[in-house]
């Protein structure tokens, strides 16, 4: 397991590539109460916790992939009549990925397709590999964080429209993820 203080580092390198977009930075320096009452979730299925401004309503779905057909599972809580989404998704592929830097572009690449990609920075959440996404069109921002534990891809995803300052309560969802021991 790794130290608590390489977790506030990796902490930090998400903080770092969030603060970068606009009022962030800002809204956390200046203390501001955040958007939503976060209280801590927690999936035995998904085997995660996690900070959401309430209760997430469930969901599984088939996804066809070129790994064959998977289970999607998702939780996402909504604020602010449904702008703001807080979403936790996972899925378990049949194997674990042999390359995981190509397996990540991917990962990426589907998700930013017919988009633009602002940052991307490189995870890592108690030695698990991740990555760090900052993604937007015309309407809609999407801040991302996937992590690989073993065949199983996490998907952190807060969407909000892209015209206004991120909340603090992205930084609190992002920092307060984490696994639960199977």
């Amino acid at each position: 397991m790794k130290s608590l203080s390489t977790l506030k580092r990796m902490t930090a390198m998400l903080l770092t590539a969030l603060s970068l977009l606009p009022g962030i930075g800002r809204q956390m320096a200046m203390g501001q109460q955040p958007e939503a009452r976060m209280a801590t979730f927690t999936s035995q299925l998904g085997r995660f916790t996690v900070l959401l401004p309430g209760q997430p309503a469930y969901k599984s779905s088939p996804v066809s992939t070129k790994a064959g057909v998977l289970t999607l599972h998702s939780y996402t809580a909504e604020t602010r009549g449904g702008d703001y989404s807080y979403t936790i998704m996972f899925n378990d592929y049949p194997a674990a990925p042999t390359n995981i830097k190509s397996f990540f572009d991917r990962v990426r690449d589907g998700a930013a397709e017919g988009k633009r990609l602002v940052k991307e920075v490189e995870l890592d959440l108690n030695g698990y590999h991740g990555r760090g996404m900052v993604i937007e069109d015309q309407k809609f921002r999407f801040i991302v964080a996937d992590y690989l534990v073993g065949a199983r891809l996490y998907q952190l995803i807060f969407a909000m429209p892209a015209d206004e300052e991120v909340p603090a309560t992205v930084g609190q969802f992002f920092k307060s993820f984490g696994f639960i021991r199977a």
